[in-house]
């Protein structure tokens, strides 16, 4: 109930990811997908339609869902064919198949992690390229000028890597589309990223807050 502004929603989580950030709460799924149980589809989507009158709609989350591409389009055509509403979370490194999606009306939200400045994401992914960047680019610019679908930014913040100014200016790049920030937790993360993790001060954190108030 508090993924989704307005809608009560079913959250699937799939396995991969083309990045390998430091904070990655979800690491064991995002980096080690095979070790991980699978949901058959078929017994997921018994359970949505047990839950329908009850659930408005189904977020896919990660890991990576657009590392699955057609395997992904068509599972949210299924979606859309039972009638929910579908969200999307994603890192933004393969916007043509964002733009796909949404050419396709097959989503209804979108929201993006945007791990720093285009120039600083080496700081957080390991797996920083030049092509890599330019297509996170694209999706921002994508995503931040498109009036159909509900767009959020989100920024997990590190202190020591995060400075005010760089969330000042991040809320700038992605505007007029809200960016939400969230405190990095250094609970459930890597093992060889932990010492590069510290979480702000809750009165640090407020004072990011206000700032891109």
């Amino acid at each position: 109930m508090m993924d989704w502004d307005g809608v009560v929603a079913s959250i699937l989580f799939v396995g991969g990811c083309n990045f390998r950030c430091l904070y990655c709460h979800n690491y064991n799924i995002a980096f080690n997908p095979d070790r991980q149980e699978s949901i058959p589809e078929e017994v997921l989507f018994k359970r949505l339609y047990e839950l329908k009158g009850w659930v408005d709609g189904v977020i896919i989350s990660g890991g990576e869902p657009t590392i699955y591409g057609e395997s992904l389009i068509s599972f949210l055509e299924k979606l859309k064919a039972d009638g929910f509403k579908t969200k999307l979370y994603t890192n933004g490194a393969n916007p043509s198949l964002l733009i796909k999606l949404i050419e396709e009306n097959l989503l209804d939200a979108v929201s993006m992690d945007i791990k720093h400045l285009f120039s600083k994401y080496n700081l957080i992914t390991t797996l920083e390229t030049d092509a890599m960047i330019e297509k996170v680019k694209q999706s921002v610019s994508i995503l931040k000028s498109n009036e159909k679908l509900s767009v959020k930014f989100r920024l997990t913040v590190v202190k020591g890597l995060h400075t005010k100014d760089d969330v000042k200016e991040i809320c700038e790049l992605v505007f007029p589309k809200p960016l939400i920030l969230q405190n990095v937790s250094a609970e459930h993360v890597p093992e060889n990223f932990v010492n590069l993790i510290q979480p702000f001060t809750a009165a640090e954190f407020e004072q990011l807050q206000k700032s891109i108030n």
